[in-house]
């Protein structure tokens, strides 16, 4: 048997693959967010829209979500859009 050196090392990632830095997570789009939330993609659109739910600056036409962000609306921790 060759040793390549590579004991303990983690398996390389499959091409194409994002390589994400420790400790952080891709953004989510809407039918993510919808899937989290258990709402409709179109309801995830019309809270983002009424500044309720916090969405990361557009890229192109593109909405995203930080995972963080959505978890804290989930669990009522965000005060993005809080009516006073």
């Amino acid at each position: 048997m060759v040793d390549n050196g590579s004991a303990g090392a983690p398996r390389a990632q499959r091409v194409g693959e994002p390589r994400l830095p420790p400790g952080d997570e891709a953004a989510w789009d809407v039918s993510q967010v919808a899937y989290y939330l258990g709402v409709s993609p179109s309801l995830v659109r019309k809270l983002e829209a009424l500044g309720k739910l916090p969405a990361q600056p557009r890229i192109s036409r593109r909405l995203t979500f930080e995972p963080a962000a959505v978890r804290a609306f989930r669990s009522g921790n965000v005060t993005v859009g809080a009516s006073r």
